[in-house]
């Protein structure tokens, strides 16, 4: 499923700069609440985008991002389903958190630091059929977010096979494991 892609070279740093605060070691750092959204066929969503600064750099990743001051991780994840997919799930529909993740990684133009809380929900046949309409998407996600895909375990394995790169890095060991529920147990992982 594609999403609407201008990709015109619009400065979208400026935006972006608020959204991630200068931490004591000077690198951007943000905390974000990510999800984990099976569907169907213990399929997982994951969405392919690009650097805005080298639209060769591609990966695939799940849905989610900054958690807005005020909220908490897990509105913030209803809220950024809600805005990415146009899925509407309410907090009862959400596991966890299952997962936390501290990653560092490059983007636009900066090595940037995330903490990560992520939550699991399952999806129905009919909020995945629709996922991707009624997005609300921000300026600078229009420009760097490219597609919509189900994949399952098998399906992510052969991706990193080939070279894709998919965050978080272990996702297909995470479905498998939580395709029939999740069994209340937290995990941490660091990618650095």
């Amino acid at each position: 499923m594609s999403l609407v892609n201008d990709s015109s070279q619009a400065d979208l740093h400026a935006d972006d700069d608020s959204r991630w605060p200068l931490d004591q070691d000077g690198y951007p750092h943000r905390r974000a609440a990510r999800a984990l959204l099976i569907g169907p066929g213990s399929r997982v969503l994951l969405v392919r985008g690009h650097d805005q600064d080298d639209a060769a750099h591609t990966w695939w990743f799940t849905v989610g991002g900054g958690i807005e001051s005020g909220e908490d991780a897990r509105d913030a994840a209803i809220r950024e389903i809600r805005e990415e997919t146009g899925v509407h799930l309410s907090r009862e529909r959400l596991s966890g958190p299952v997962l936390t993740r501290h990653a560092t990684f490059h983007f636009a133009r900066s090595t940037r630091k995330q903490d990560e809380v992520f939550f699991l929900a399952y999806l129905d046949p009919d909020e995945a059929n629709h996922v991707g309409e009624g997005t609300q998407l921000t300026e600078a996600e229009k420009h760097v977010l490219d597609e919509f895909g189900f994949f399952t375990p098998d399906q992510i394995d052969a991706l990193v096979e080939s070279g894709t790169a998919v965050y978080p890095a272990e996702i297909a060991v995470y479905v498998r494991m939580w395709s029939n529920g999740w069994d209340g147990r937290m995990l941490s992982i660091s990618e650095d």
